[in-house]
């Protein structure tokens, strides 16, 4: 049976990974616009609370949209290889998360920094699937 509760764990972590940052910026920027009313004067608190949850509103389809067509096909190959650890779900995660803003980059006018939130919110990812999957198959004392 597929682990749910580990894939959105994951995802959530993943997120949170790559938006935080940004989060931390935007949040920043909404605190400091309250006293004028928001970030366009008075009675712009609903753009104010967009901008705080656009980061997220971002990173968590990409994590989800990743997590589902290279993650599980991922999982399925380590599985079958016997290649499986801490290590590898990491880096393998970061190193995808790391090329999906690249693409970005290519294609588009993307800044290159982006590609390390990708490769930190892939590597979190990774990382936590492998650790509640490795829980869940432990029997707990």
């Amino acid at each position: 049976m597929f682990p749910f509760k580990s894939f959105l764990k994951a995802v959530l972590f993943g997120t949170l990974a790559g938006a935080g940052p940004i989060l931390l910026i935007t949040v920043t920027f909404a605190l400091l616009s309250l006293p004028d009313g928001g970030i366009k004067g008075p009675g712009s608190l609903p753009q104010t609370l967009q901008m705080v949850f656009l980061p997220l509103a971002v990173a968590f389809p990409i994590v989800l949209v990743s997590s589902l067509v290279f993650g599980i096909p991922v999982t399925f190959i380590l599985r079958r290889l016997r290649a499986e650890s801490s290590n590898t779900y990491t880096f393998t995660a970061g190193f995808i998360g790391m090329l999906i803003p690249l693409a970005g980059c290519l294609w588009w006018d993307v800044q290159d920094w982006i590609c390390l939130l990708g490769f930190f919110s892939g590597a979190v990812t990774g990382s936590v699937w492998w650790r509640d999957m490795n829980l869940q198959k432990t029997p707990h004392r």
